[in-house]
């Protein structure tokens, strides 16, 4: 019996950069950093004061009222990036099973902000009286989850990673073991975090792993540039709709790519200083190719993690050389977090949108300034300006929290 394949037909983002592909994509080509000075509160105390806000985000244009009265700031990303996916699959109106649809999503922390600024100073003042009913709810990352099923109707299995930056590769992983096993047609995949807020920004800022590059926000997120202080905290969600492939084609379904494989490994040493040998990247990305049936010579372009820490953007590099040899060097490297900083969750599904559009189109986003590179990140990492190649498979990678690692293969539909 043939291998059921899993292809992804819909794509949303409400980025830092844009709400919607459109604007995400054509921001990315441009090579424009969305990153500014924060206005979400006083950074005055910090070190680092700038970040990659959401604007022009009208939650009410993609939630309903009732449900957004009391849902955090990440679940809101949540469903409107999954909901833009969604009508970009062409699956709006459409007859569905909707037991055999699943819903997973990604979020590195729930939503802290609401609960500790509001319904915690709350219960400080008034005590059991000053909590509200649905908080216990709202507060945990499986929040997200929830109101993506609640908002689109569907009843099929639903499932909530919380792995750090890894989240938005790893939901990718069950919804693809659950089509390959024939128990789903089609899910949503997204991720999301609002990590800007003042409590959470500043475990950060005392880590000293954020840019204080305050007066050039736009230059402070400067992946394998030799003078790069830190990455940049960022927010948003993003969203796929994975789809069996008769599925998709049995309704006529724009294919972006399809979703070979997934893999994830450990460093299984330290929870906070990255793997600078690469060894536990490497170890991913091979398991991930293994999984294709690929050669490390099939590989047209890296969607890279890419954040601007110093440590980290070496042991990628690393494990990049290692994985390819001599191959590496020819291999288009790029890193969209050098426009829209670090998005924590988000960032992993960022990526796989900007593969699917980059498989679709031709087109491969820079890794903006890239001004002196660091010898020992020697790649090619498409600096400035965006580059037109032929590509027909393309890897993407995450680290996370504890020194986790994902990889993620994907390849561009040829219709039979």
């Amino acid at each position: 019996m043939a291998k059921r394949r899993a292809v992804i037909t819909g794509l949303g983002a409400v980025a830092p950069n844009g709400v919607g592909v459109e604007a995400f994509w054509e921001s990315l080509l441009a090579g424009r950093s969305a990153i500014r000075p924060i206005t979400r509160f006083d950074t005055s105390e910090f070190r680092s004061k700038i970040g990659g806000e959401v604007r022009d985000f009208r939650p009410k244009d993609f939630i309903s009222s009732k449900s957004l009265s009391q849902m955090g700031l990440f679940a809101q990303f949540a469903v409107a990036s999954s909901r833009l996916a969604w009508e970009d699959s062409g699956l709006n109106g459409a007859r569905l099973r909707q037991e055999r649809f699943g819903v997973a999503s990604g979020a590195s922390i729930g939503d802290p902000n609401d609960l500790y600024a509001h319904n915690f100073e709350r219960f400080l003042r008034r005590g059991r009286r000053g909590v509200h009913y649905s908080i216990s709810s709202e507060y945990t990352a499986h929040a997200a989850t929830a109101h993506i099923s609640i908002e689109l109707g569907h009843k099929g299995p639903t499932h909530t990673v919380s792995a750090g930056c890894t989240s938005g590769l790893e939901v990718l992983d069950w919804v693809l073991n659950l089509i390959r096993s024939g128990e789903l047609d089609m899910a949503v995949a997204c991720a999301s975090d609002s990590t800007l807020f003042p409590f959470y920004f500043a475990t950060l800022d005392v880590l000293r792993i954020l840019s204080a590059r305050n007066d050039e926000p736009e230059k402070a997120s400067r992946p394998y540039d030799l003078h790069r202080d830190g990455s940049v905290a960022s927010e948003g969600g993003g969203a796929v709709v994975v789809e069996e492939l008769s599925h998709a084609l049995q309704r006529g379904a724009r294919i972006y790519a399809e979703l070979v494989s997934y893999s994830g490994s450990s460093f299984a040493r330290e929870m906070i200083a990255p793997d600078r040998d690469g060894e536990s990247i490497y170890l991913s990305m091979q398991r991930a190719l293994q999984l294709a049936d690929l050669n490390p010579g099939q590989i047209d372009y890296v969607c890279s993690h890419g954040v601007a820490i110093p440590d980290e953007d070496v042991a990628e590099t690393r494990a990049l050389k290692r994985l390819m040899g001599e191959a590496a060097y020819r291999v288009p490297v790029s890193s969209i977090k050098s426009m829209i900083g670090q998005p924590y969750a988000a960032g992993g599904i960022y990526q796989v949108v900007t593969v699917c559009k980059a498989l679709e189109t031709g087109w491969i986003p820079p890794t903006i300034n890239l001004e002196t590179p660091d010898p020992e990140c020697d790649l090619d990492y498409v600096p400035g300006q965006a580059r037109r190649n032929d590509l027909e498979y393309a890897l993407t990678n995450s680290q996370g929290v504890g020194g986790t690692q994902s990889a993620v293969v994907l390849r561009k539909y040829k219709a039979a």
